[in-house]
């Protein structure tokens, strides 16, 4: 890193300064205010093999606080520390030839000098003084946003009233500009219309045809959408009244075709058992006491396979009626 000092006694400068001869001035005092540069707890570390020309030649400093060592930077900040500590340390009992720095400390070694304010006090001051400060500026924010709105109020105005006057203006021009593309606009309209009427009038009968062949061509198609919207609806509605006849076909043949198998299955049970055939019986509504009564069990079905379950006994000639529990209908 190079710098480019100004000299203010004579008011010369120097250009490309290496950084290791660049120090800031309480430094270079200090450095120069002891000849042998030797501090009371204070030295310089530097490193002679190292190619860094800052490492090499200024190096760091240490300093002693409280018995261990602390690296530093600057010869200033060291300095201080280590006088720090001492008085830290000694307190009232503290003497110049301690102190590396002493005329830092002139309050502690000269009695009648005042004492420097406390941390405390340094505090509250600094509080006080951000109060201030802090009610300044909302003095200033308060003062600037009046001014702000004052001046951006004035620059509306301003710019309404301008925009308005271009507004005008523009409107006159455009009004002049449309009349005379209007006066324009009639006379070549005259003229047309007076040197070929027979070509309007055609052009005109023209356009109506088109028009209506346009209108009948569309009537046409909602006529057709229509069409097809009704042979869809009488479709569906065929559909459905096929569908339904068919299913009540179905419904009395399935009926029919069930009665014959009765009829078969009875004729069969009839024959297998050499049962004569029914008699005419007139229908006698009786009630009857039910098996339970007797000791007797209903009956149960038999699993056959490949038919229904069926019950024992003489169920089978007993006539498909409704049944309950507590009356029957028996045939005399």
């Amino acid at each position: 890193r190079l710098y480019k000092v100004v000299y203010t006694d004579d008011g010369t400068e120097q250009e490309n300064i290496p950084e290791h001869f660049v120090f800031p001035k309480e430094d270079y005092l200090l450095s120069t205010s002891n000849i042998h540069h030797e501090w009371k707890g204070v030295r310089n570390v530097v490193d002679k093999a190292s190619e860094d020309v800052w490492a090499s030649l200024i190096g760091y400093y240490v300093a002693i606080i409280d018995g261990k060592e602390q690296s530093f930077p600057r010869l200033s900040e060291a300095l201080q520390a280590y006088d720090a500590s001492i008085v830290k340390r000694k307190g009232d009992k503290t003497k110049q030839s301690d102190l590396n720095i002493p005329e830092n400390w002139g309050w502690l070694l000269t009695p009648n000098v005042p004492a420097p304010p406390t941390v405390e006090e340094l505090m509250e001051e600094l509080h006080e003084t951000r109060l201030k400060i802090t009610e300044q500026e909302k003095m200033c924010v308060k003062s600037l946003e009046e001014k702000h709105d004052t001046e951006k109020e004035l620059a509306v105005k301003a710019a309404l009233a301008e925009e308005r006057r271009r507004t005008q203006d523009m409107k006159r021009k455009l009004r002049k500009e449309l009349t005379g593309f209007h006066e324009n606009e009639m006379k070549r309209a005259r003229q047309m219309f007076e040197g070929d009427k027979t070509n309007a009038i055609e052009m005109a009968l023209s356009n109506a045809r088109k028009e209506q062949e346009l209108s009948l061509e569309k009537q046409r198609g909602d006529l057709e959408q229509h069409f097809n919207y009704e042979k869809d609806k009488a479709m569906q509605f065929v559909k459905l009244e096929t569908r339904q006849q068919l299913k009540s076909e179905m419904q009395a043949e399935f009926n029919n075709l069930k009665n014959e198998i009765e009829k078969e299955i009875e004729q069969r049970l009839r024959t297998e058992y050499s049962l004569p055939p029914p008699p005419k019986r007139a229908k006698v509504s009786l009630s009857l006491i039910p098996r339970s009564a007797f000791g007797m069990s209903s009956p149960k079905p038999t699993e056959q396979k490949g038919k229904e379950n069926m019950p024992e006994g003489d169920s089978l000639l007993t006539p498909q009626s409704e049944k309950s529990s507590a009356e029957d209908e028996a045939q005399i």
